[in-house]
Formats: structure tokens, sequence, C-alpha cells
């Protein structure tokens, strides 16, 4: 009898040792709940959460689910960062760090939101994710700011409808309401890249900023910096609306080596009437010191629109290397502009403008300005298959001699070594009749500049022949 008993006991011994496995399986699944993932629908609701060290859990929002301010974190003992928006402080006295993928993070999984104001703390974000974030990415709706933001060596990504917008009560006097300056970061040059979004400044009188000059997005120090898709605008408010000294985009203060910009527009719409004052501000410049070098500018696909007297763009200073202008639009209205589009005082090697159009509406004395061109052997500087538009209304001006164009291209003052201007498949036309085009390219105290007009450019003036002045083509004249 004990020999059978002895014999199933034997036989069931492995029976016995699965099932024990199944059981401790289950135990351990149950019993070791801290390692399972679990949901949340916003951080608040995480924050009185049932959760122990080590354990994943998500989120649905930050503020509320589906906010896209979900995100995955780790509990943990200790917070990673030091900003409690993402080493989130639990009531049970553990930390929940968010966990970045891809080293990108969507902003509001930071707490940045539409209509809220993003500083200080987009500031501080960057800081704190400075080693483990390449990308920000905004969602739509209208960011606003009242005070001036820092940015860094990041993308910063927006969706179909994203605009960072100057708050009406911004308060800080200053020059730069966004800044990228590499001297606020080490001294370390970096890559600044933006994607699809909408800068806005609306100007009233109330707001503080500086007088003399104010930059909607100036650049200093960067390796390389990509602008995609992005457009800027300045225009007075429509409550106590008034003028302001404003450039939408300039590189200034310390050099920039390589910038891309592309598919973007460009609105300076400060002047909102014609008066007899200079109105300073520009959409686009680029200025370098005496010794810096600047590698690579691109400019493809983009429109430059102001109502200012000053140019649309400009480079100056330095060294440029490479200058490339490709199918883009420039435009004048509203106010006596004097050039649209400048090259000067500095030194030169590149310089390609093609498939451009240039067009003045009103009162613009000159389209492209090539002044105190500094030239090397490397020097070439072409301008191909652009057209340039006289469009100029100046009915109620105040300027003498508004309406009447001294040149459409004018390179003046440059006494340096000899260089040689390229014009080749350009159109010069004139919608209005009875206004002086007193010359089409003009070479005032240019002896040494070489300017070849070959008969690839049509001139479609529309005007009488004595309004035109002699050598009306190629001049040394005013």
């Amino acid at each position: 009898m004990k020999k059978n008993t002895w014999s199933h006991i034997i036989t069931a011994l492995p029976i016995i040792a699965i099932s024990y496995f199944i059981c401790l399986c289950i135990f351990c699944l149950f019993s070791n709940k801290s390692y399972a993932a679990s949901s949340y629908n916003n951080v608040a609701s995480l924050k009185n959460g049932k959760v122990k060290v080590g354990q994943i859990v998500k989120t649905n929002g930050f503020i509320s689910s589906g906010d896209l301010g979900g995100a995955t974190y780790s509990i943990e003992e200790s917070p990673k960062y030091v900003h409690e928006n993402l080493s989130i402080p639990l009531n049970n006295g553990l930390y929940a760090n968010i966990i970045i993928n891809n080293r990108s993070i969507n902003a509001a999984s930071a707490g940045i939101f539409p209509n809220n104001d993003m500083y200080p703390l987009l500031q501080d974000i960057e800081e704190c994710l400075k080693s483990d974030v390449d990308e920000f990415k905004f969602n739509n709706g209208t960011y606003v700011f009242t005070r001036s933001l820092k940015l860094g060596g990041f993308t910063y990504t927006g969706s179909s409808s994203t605009t960072w917008m100057v708050d009406p009560s911004f308060s800080e006097r200053t020059y730069r309401i966004i800044r990228a300056d590499s001297r606020e970061w080490g001294d370390i040059p970096f890559d600044l890249n933006i994607k699809k979004i909408n800068f806005l400044y609306e100007t009233h009188s109330d707001c503080p900023v500086n007088p003399t000059a104010t930059i909607v997005l100036a650049v200093a120090g960067c390796n390389n910096c990509n602008i995609t898709n992005c457009t800027f605008t300045v225009r007075p408010a429509l409550n106590n609306g008034c003028f302001a000294r404003v450039t939408n985009l300039w590189f200034c203060d310390v050099g920039t080596s390589n910038v891309h910009i592309s598919n973007s527009k460009f609105y300076n719409l400060a002047s909102t009437e014609h008066t007899a004052s200079h109105r300073i501000g520009g959409c686009f410049w680029f200025m370098n010191k005496d010794y810096e070098t600047a590698n690579d500018i691109t400019i493809n696909n983009c429109s430059f629109t102001t109502t200012n007297s000053d140019e649309a763009i400009a480079f100056w200073g330095g060294l440029f290397k490479h200058i490339e202008i490709t199918n883009c639009d420039f435009k004048s209205s509203v106010h006596q502009c004097d050039v649209l589009a400048s090259i000067l005082c500095g030194k030169f090697e590149v310089v390609s403008i093609n498939n451009c159009q240039f067009q003045s509406d009103i009162s613009t004395k000159k389209h492209l300005v090539f002044s105190q061109v500094t030239p090397n052997e490397l020097t070439d500087i072409s301008i191909q298959n652009c057209t340039f538009i006289n469009n100029n209304i100046d009915i109620k001006s105040r300027v003498a001699g508004d309406g009447d164009i001294n040149a459409f291209i004018s390179v003046p003052f440059n006494k340096e070594a000899a260089w040689t201007l390229n014009l080749k498949g350009n159109t010069f036309k004139s919608l209005r009749k009875n206004y002086t085009i007193k010359n089409i390219v003009n070479l005032f105290g240019s002896d040494n500049v070489n300017c070849v007009f070959d008969a690839s450019n049509i001139v479609e003036v529309n005007t009488t022949l004595d309004q035109i002045s002699r050598e009306c083509v190629v001049s040394k004249y005013y």
C-alpha cells in the first residue's frame, strides 16, 4: 500500500511543480503591480495616484485629457529635473519624472499652452532639457509672452496655425523681443531651427519697447540657422496702434555663419500713412562686424513687404562668402521707400539674385542697391531673370520728387578694386506714365565697376522719351 502511495506521489510531482510555478507567477503578477503601466487623465490625477518606485505611468493630458500634453513618466524617489512640470512631485512623496522620446517634446507636456504667458516658463524648460531635447513642438493657437523670450540651440516646430504673439501688456524695455544669442549659452555657437511659426507684433502707443530700434527676432552667434514656412508680421494694433521702429528679423551683435530661409513671408506694415519723416525698420537685415564671416546665406521662395523708408532686406559689414536669393518677391507701399534691397559696406564674394520680383507701389527711389562693395578675386555678382516694376503713386505725397525713379538698380560709391555686375534676362517695367525714370542702372561714383547689360534684358518703360534721362540704361549720372 505504501509502495503504491509513493508511486502516485512520484507520478504527480511534475503536475504539482507546474501548478506551483503557475501560482507563483500569478502571485508575482498581482503582488508586484508597481511595475505595471497605469494611465491617468492628467497631472492632477497622477499626483493622487497610488504608484510605487519603478512604475511607468502615462497621462492623457497635462491639464485635461486630450489637451495634447499627455506624457510618459517614471516613478522615482528623487526628481530628475529642477522644474516641477518635468519632475512632478506626488502626494506620496515620490516623483514622476518625464520620459523624453526621440529627443522631442510637445510644449503642452511641459505646461506651455496657447493664450498663456510663455515667459518665463519656456526658457526655464529649455534650461532643464538642454541635454535631453532637440525639438520643442507647439500646437495650433496663439502663444503670448509679456517679456523677452530667450531661444537656444533647439528646433521650434509649429503646427498648421501656430502663432507667437507679443502680448499687449509686454512690459520690458528692450531692443530684442525674442533673442537667440550664443553668449547666453556659454558662448558656444549652436544650431537654431524654426518651422511653421507665425510671429506677430502689433505696435501700440502704450508699449515701452526701445524707441530707437526694436527687433522681433534677433539672432546672434549660430553655426546654422534654418527658418522654414514661417511668417513675420509687424503692424499697428487696432486700438492705440502707432508706428514703431521695428525690424522683423535681424542677424546682429555676433556673427552667424550659415542662414537658410525658405517658404516664409515678411510683412513690416508699421507705417500706415505717408509722411515727410523717415520711417526706420525692415523685414530682414544681416549685419556682420568687420572681422566676421558669413559663409552661406540662401533665401528661397520668400516674400518681403514693407511700408517703411528703410530696406526690406539688407546685408552689410564683414565678409559674405555666398548670398543666394531665389524666387522671392519684394514690395513697397504706403510710405516713401528709399530702396527695397541693399548689399553694402562690406566684403562680398558670390552674390546671386535669380527669378525675383521687385515692385514699388509708392515713392521708391531705387529697387536694388550695391554700395561700397569691397571685392576680391572671387567676387561674382549677378542678377538674372528678375523683374523690376515701377508702380509709384504719390497722390498724397509730402516729399518732393516722389514718384520719380532714380534707378531701378543703383551702384553708387564703389571706389575699391574693380568688379563686374552681370545682368541677364531681366525685365524693367514702369506701369505709370508721367514719371521720370532717370536710369535703369546707375553707376554714380563707381568708375571701377563694369556693368554687363546685354540684349537679354528687356526695358518696357511706360513713359515718354523726354522723361528718361540721357544714357538711361546704364549711366553714371543721376
